[in-house]
């Protein structure tokens, strides 16, 4: 059974138990919201249209109810179109208004009570609204958002003279419904106009693909001033069926799985986040016939909780709509279904809603491939109110078919050989990090998968240099915990390490709109907590660690750090790192190297080791970066600057069975003398890997010149008797290349990284804030400080032996890893080392050039090469 045929088969089960479903025909959408509801009112009388609670309507009751308020519109307003405006929370007043509003023939403009007061002027202004709807609850805010010129009016205590008979007022289906306000993503807050037609149709695709009909009760659970309100109250009140409103405060979400029970709820229509909030308990749901998930991406941990806690013959529908179309595709789910890739569809087509993808040229994609997601139809909303600009943009008239117009959404999608479409997120939500293009999308699904999250949510947040970093907000499962290195190591084993994000904080509960999404603009505007960490904080003992812990918050941008937390647990980088020395060197007189991080990874350690520096130790050149495996040890000698910290990283990437080991050119510390050639750093080396390791075989290898000091390293092991199992030269050039290696060509490519970085980092300053700017450039000035000022003597030191190298022929395997991307290319593809005779040399390339291989997304492609060359040889 394809996709097609499996949801026919799911939506022909689809049925009301009772046997009342009548099918909404097309032709009864040329008529209004008001006639299509009198019909139901005659039909069905004395059953319950609303009910909260203890208070209940009957389809008689609330038209009574809703004609008396449309006659009090008409006193308050005339018979002059114009838009009134609605403040309530949801409930049976803003049902009552909102019937009421149509029947008088106006349209109805929702504004927010948890809105700030100028955000809800601006909605006022904007709509012309003369007349604002209000409950005795909102009444005074109402007064407050009117000026001179719009009156307010309390719904609960209207004239008793007003009249209940129906104004009877001819409505074309054609006119204005409503115009609810949305901003989207970014932007002010746009007024999306609708019509009573268009509403109708919304009806009949929810009514046919859900089989409403007047013995369902379908829940109100959306805020009054959110267009999901729409489907849920219409779906019920024009099919004569039941619908039940609920404010959604703190008290009402802790008990929703209990409200859904007491209410005999059928239809369930809420959004991902607030349905794990009603399936949380151990409540059962034996009415339940459908759960409709829309508004918000659905993951494969909600088809667990509805087979767990949904009842046996209960269908979960996924969704997709807007508030410019309306529902456009659906896609059915039963027990039995099973998903593909751990993502949920949004599905198959509905009535009349033709998917086109679009690609970012404006031409249409091929099938299996991603575009923008676009729908044509007669149906699609009337456009921005009083905004022809943005209408006209994104509102696309169909020449041949009048009638006919194309929305373009924002969202992006896939469809497959089925016709079923997978929604991928905004086109917005595609952001770049480090360079590379990260789809939060796919970070948020692979959380979700993960047993120990039961809710996550990814947002761009900026440090104070301008850079953007992914932080994961989480709510974990208190049953399976797990903390920021499980996380970080369980998203490196499907994702790129650029798409892991920098920092994880774990919280209750994620934090939700009016609308029942995830509220990432709040999470966006939060101070960076302390992550979930396998260590227990622990507040600074000593004066000393009091300094450092308030170093290292400020450098990344936490609010408190504990002294045993871990430095790249917190997320800190290489820029990081030299920032902190900086600051540890002015605070707290710590004349500390880049390499002691490795060491001194947490503020206890750093503490520990500017109160006891063990002179022997620093005058290591050995750093032991990795120690736990089961593999033969990897010894790296560093590049020309002298030292190891970049290799922490590499190492991470190359596994946590592999022991890894730096060496760090001596001279960096102050303390001892650079030593002034090959042979010499090779001999130092040796000594200290043979007090390590006497036996044999090593694994050698060195970046940029440090490969001249590896290879020397292999010829004096051999010359001892040793085995050298493998030597890895990772971008070091061959010595004596006149092209490459003179000095003039060395000064050369220094100036052309120098002005590479100088042209990015003045970049990087025109397009920031005026407040980060100052920011961006004392970090910057304090990495040059912490870097190139104390590397400046051992890295000529080291060019300069480098250059006066001279390397004999070597008979064993040579593994060459060359960067794609040097300012200046080499004649040969071993980059000058076909001088030398060598038997079973290998050439590997990596991405990125001579500094960017070692960051991100590059790494990755570096660790991946070095990995096999290590474990296979090959």
């Amino acid at each position: 059974m394809d996709g097609r045929e499996e949801q026919k088969h799911i939506r022909s089960r689809c049925f009301h138990p009772h046997g009342g479903f009548r099918e909404f025909a097309r032709e009864e959408v040329d008529q209004s919201i008001p006639d299509r509801f009198a019909e139901q009112t005659r039909r069905y009388p004395n059953n319950i249209a609303v009910r909260s609670g203890d208070s209940v309507l009957t389809y008689s009751d609330l038209d009574e109810a809703a004609n008396k308020l449309a006659n009090a519109v008409l006193y308050h307003a005339g018979h002059q179109f114009k838009p009134v405006a609605i403040l309530f929370h949801q409930g049976l007043s803003s049902v009552k208004a909102i019937l009421g509003i149509l029947k008088s023939g106006f349209s109805f403009v929702p504004m927010d009570p948890t809105l700030p007061l100028l955000a809800n002027r601006s909605i006022l202004k904007d709509s012309k609204a003369h007349l604002i709807l209000a409950d005795s609850e909102n009444l005074a805010f109402a007064e407050e958002i009117a000026d001179e010129s719009v009156a307010v009016l309390n719904v609960e205590k209207l004239d008793v003279a007003c009249s209940s008979q129906d104004p009877r007022i001819s409505i074309d289906p054609d006119s204005p419904a409503y115009i609810f306000y949305t901003s989207g993503t970014t932007g002010s807050p746009k007024g999306v106009v609708d019509s009573h037609r268009n509403v109708l149709h919304n009806v009949l695709r929810y009514t046919n693909s859900l089989h409403i009909s007047h013995c369902d009760r379908l829940s109100l659970l959306h805020a009054c001033s959110s267009s999901a309100t729409v489907s849920s109250l219409f779906s019920a009140l024009l099919n004569g069926a039941a619908v039940s409103p609920l404010r959604l405060t703190s008290t009402a979400l802790a008990r929703l799985g209990n409200w859904v029970a007491d209410e005999d709820i059928t239809i369930l229509h809420a959004t991902p986040a607030i349905f794990r909030r009603a399936v949380s308990g151990t409540t059962e749901f034996p009415s339940l016939r459908i759960v409709r998930l829309e508004g918000d991406r659905m993951a494969s941990r909600d088809l667990e909780l509805y087979r767990k806690h949904c009842p046996p013959d209960s269908i979960l529908v996924n969704g997709l709509g807007a508030t410019e179309c309306g529902l456009v595709r659906q896609y059915f789910i039963d027990k039995t279904s099973t998903l593909v890739g751990g993502i949920v569809p949004v599905g198959y087509p509905v009535t009349d809603m033709e998917l086109s993808l679009i690609s970012e040229d404006g031409n249409e994609v091929p099938c299996g491939e991603s575009g923008e997601i676009a729908f044509r139809s007669k149906y699609i909303a009337l456009g921005y109110w009083m905004n022809p600009e943005m209408t006209a943009d994104r509102f696309l008239s169909e020449p041949d078919e009048p009638d006919w117009k194309l929305y373009r959404t924002g969202d992006v999608g896939r469809v497959d050989s089925t016709g079923c479409l997978v929604h991928l997120g905004r086109t917005d939500s595609v952001v770049k990090i480090r360079g590379q293009s990260v789809s939060i999308s796919d970070v948020e699904a692979t959380l979700m998968d993960l047993d120990t999250v039961d809710d996550a949510a990814v947002v761009v947040q900026k440090t104070r240099t301008g850079d953007a970093q992914l932080v994961a907000y989480i709510a974990a499962n208190l049953k399976t915990p797990a903390g920021v290195n499980r996380w970080r190591a369980l998203l490196g084993e499907s994702l790129p390490v650029y798409m892991v994000p920098t920092r994880f904080v774990t919280v209750d509960v994620l934090p939700t709109t009016a609308t029942g999404k995830i509220d990432r603009e709040y999470l966006q505007r939060q101070p960076a907590g302390r992550p979930n960490l396998a260590a227990q904080f622990a507040r600074p003992r000593t004066p000393l660690e009091e300094t450092l812990a308030e170093i290292w918050a400020d450098v990344l941008e936490l609010d408190q750090i504990g002294i045993h937390d871990d430095f790249v647990e917190l997320g800190g980088d290489s820029l990081n790192a030299a920032t902190i020395l900086a600051l540890v060197d002015d605070r707290a007189a710590g004349n500390l190297v880049l390499g002691d991080l490795i060491h001194a990874s947490t503020v206890a350690k750093m503490a520990e080791l500017l109160e006891n520096v063990d002179l022997s130790l620093r005058q290591s050149c050995l750093v032991p970066i990795q120690t736990e495996g089961n593999k033969e040890p990897f010894f790296c000698v560093h590049g020309s600057g002298g030292h190891v910290l970049g290799f922490a990283a590499l190492a991470r990437r190359l596994g946590s069975d592999r022991p890894f080991y730096g060496l760090e050119a001596p001279g960096r510390d102050g303390e001892q003398a650079p030593l002034d050639s090959v042979e010499a750093l090779a001999r130092r080396y040796i000594a200290e890997i043979l007090a390590l390791k006497p036996i044999g075989p090593y694994l050698l290898g060195g970046l940029s010149m440090g490969g001249d000091v590896a290879y020397e390293m292999a010829q004096q092991l051999r010359a001892l008797g040793h085995q050298v199992e493998a030597l890895i030269l990772i971008d070091t050039t061959f010595p004596t290349n006149p092209g490459l290696m003179n000095r003039s060509a060395r000064r050369l490519i220094r100036l052309a990284y120098r002005f590479r970085r100088a042209v990015h980092h003045f970049r990087r300053v025109i397009t920031l804030e005026r407040g980060s700017r100052s920011a961006y450039i004392r970090a910057r000035a304090r990495s040059a400080r912490s870097i190139i000022i104390p590397d400046s003597p051992v890295r000529k030191i080291n060019e300069n032996a480098a250059i006066h190298y001279r390397p004999l022929p070597y008979e064993g395997k040579i593994h060459y890893l060359w960067s794609g991307d040097n300012p200046l290319e080499p004649r040969d593809e071993r980059y000058g080392w076909t001088q030398l005779p060598t038997e079973g040399a290998r050439v590997h390339r990596v991405t990125g050039d001579h500094l960017t291989m070692m960051r991100e997304p590059h790494l990755s492609v570096l660790a991946e090469r070095l990995k096999a060359c290590l474990d296979t040889g090959d």
